[in-house]
């Protein structure tokens, strides 16, 4: 609220002298100056200075609402990353079913489908490791601990990468190696070459954000890494994203002639299981996000509360009752072209001299 601005009398006694008429004048000049500042501003004063009692609470809260800001300004960043996160595995867990249903449908009297569905791996293998090299306002979605560096070999090379030729290689050689060696072949050459298909710098943890006073919650992925744990199926690297780009390099390596061979059955079951294991991997990782989100929830409303509640009594400290200075800039006004009339009038003192 703001300070009490005494008004001027003007009754018939004392006597009105032209010093104390000039003295009234000024005083209520300057408390129409302050009071006008006030209405057209809603604040007491400019300065901690003019603040009176109320400069201890602005000064002390000061520096509490600033910090309320940052956990504000973290919770909408997270919230960002986490939705573009689940969105992001919406798009591998989409990839991991379509290849999966698709290899499910070939067998023998089916074989011609497999050539078509071997582009569309090669084309899937690219997309995947675009989506891992997502980027939310510059920063990589899945790089971790190094946000500013790509976590994953270009979606463009990737298909001439060691790990794709190499279980190329593998799932090509499956009439004389026959199906357990080639998938055990395509396990190895994943396992050898997957770690070189991610940056070094990602870390093994998502990065963590304060979302208030000793709270933090992750706010992003790790490329290669499960957040809920090591994937366990019987021929798994351990990783959704290396086992769903093994299956899709196994895929983009067979042709429709294998789909007649002995061991055809065993690699297909094989690709298909790892196929559901990174599905399976990554519903169980955006169930983690969902529970990130959840608490960026609940620390958005307790941060609402309590800014709130910082706000208002930071405006009882430094805010002005707009009716009642209205009220008071109405009165002081009032007066003051009171003042002005009677100073006018005196036979001593012109307007001239006055101003």
């Amino acid at each position: 609220m703001s300070g009490s601005i005494s008004g001027t009398w003007y009754g018939a006694s004392p006597p009105l002298s032209a010093g104390r008429l000039i003295g009234d004048n000024a005083r209520l000049r300057a408390a129409t100056d302050v009071l006008t500042a006030q209405a057209s501003s809603g604040k007491i004063a400019k300065t901690f200075g003019g603040l009176a009692g109320g400069a201890r609470v602005a000064v002390n809260l000061a520096p509490v609402l600033a910090r309320q800001d940052v956990f504000a300004a973290n919770i909408a960043e997270a919230g960002t990353r986490l939705e573009a996160s689940q969105a992001a595995f919406d798009q591998l867990g989409a990839i991991a079913s379509k290849f999966a249903a698709g290899l499910t449908g070939v067998n023998e009297g089916t074989a011609g489908a497999l050539n078509g569905l071997a582009t569309e791996a090669r084309a899937a293998l690219g997309q995947v490791a675009d989506i891992l090299n997502t980027q939310v306002n510059g920063a990589y979605l899945f790089g971790g601990a190094d946000p500013a560096t790509p976590p994953v070999q270009s979606g463009a090379t990737i298909a001439g990468s060691a790990f794709a030729t190499q279980i190329g290689t593998a799932l090509a050689s499956l009439g004389a190696a026959g199906g357990p060696a080639t998938i055990a072949a395509s396990l190895a050459a994943a396992l050898a070459n997957g770690p070189a298909l991610f940056s070094a710098a990602i870390g093994t943890q998502p990065p963590e954000v304060e979302i208030g006073e000793g709270q933090f919650v992750g706010q992003g992925v790790l490329a290669g890494v499960n957040l809920a744990g090591p994937s366990t199926g019987a021929t798994s690297t351990g990783a959704y994203a290396t086992d769903l780009m093994r299956a899709l390099a196994s895929i983009a390596g067979m042709s429709s002639g294998q789909a007649t061979l002995a061991g055809f059955g065993a690699v297909r079951q094989d690709i298909i299981a790892g196929l559901r294991g990174a599905g399976a991997a990554i519903t169980a990782d955006q169930a983690m996000l969902g529970a990130s989100q959840a608490a960026l929830t609940g620390a958005s409303s307790r941060l609402d509360a309590t800014k709130a509640l910082l706000q208002k009594r930071l405006s009882a400290a430094t805010d002005v009752d707009m009716a009642e200075t209205a009220a008071r800039l109405a009165s002081t006004q009032t007066q003051l072209q009171a003042s002005y009339k009677l100073i006018a009038g005196m036979r001593d003192l012109s307007l001239v001299n006055f101003l």
